[in-house]
């Protein structure tokens, strides 16, 4: 038979709730985590486009005969002749729109031009996971 003094000997059951806030505490760390990941990696990426050698100008129109006032209105419309933090926030801007530009071979936009590989992407895919539950 169980008395009351005996109780007082046993394990507490935890409150529910009272441990609610670690596993809501943990996902805040890895989506600030991810943030920071995904922060990092688009300033790479952006440094790294801005400081490969030669000018955009000449990559989009080769030999083409244009005068130094047309290469600097190009530069202008597409906006090299802003600060560099400048020109950051107006990418990542126009990413997060998933507005990429235009391809520098086909003119077209990036976005139809992804759009087109997208059903051969899934189709690997597809290959893929079969494959893989195959072996």
């Amino acid at each position: 038979m169980t008395t009351v003094d005996d109780k007082a000997d046993l394990p507490k059951t935890p409150t529910p709730g009272v441990r609610a806030g670690r596993p809501a505490l943990a996902a805040a760390k890895r989506v600030l985590w991810a943030l920071a990941v995904l922060f990092g990696v688009s300033v790479l990426v952006f440094v790294m486009m801005r400081v490969l050698p030669g000018d955009m100008v000449d990559v989009m129109y080769g030999d083409a005969p244009l005068s130094n006032a047309d290469r600097q209105a190009i530069r202008r419309q597409l906006g090299y002749d802003k600060p560099l933090p400048e020109q950051y926030v107006e990418w990542v801007g126009r990413s997060i729109r998933l507005q990429f530009g235009n391809s520098l071979w086909t003119r077209r936009t990036v976005t139809q031009e992804l759009g087109d590989r997208v059903p051969i992407t899934l189709e690997l895919l597809g290959l893929a996971t079969i494959l893989q539950a195959i072996l």
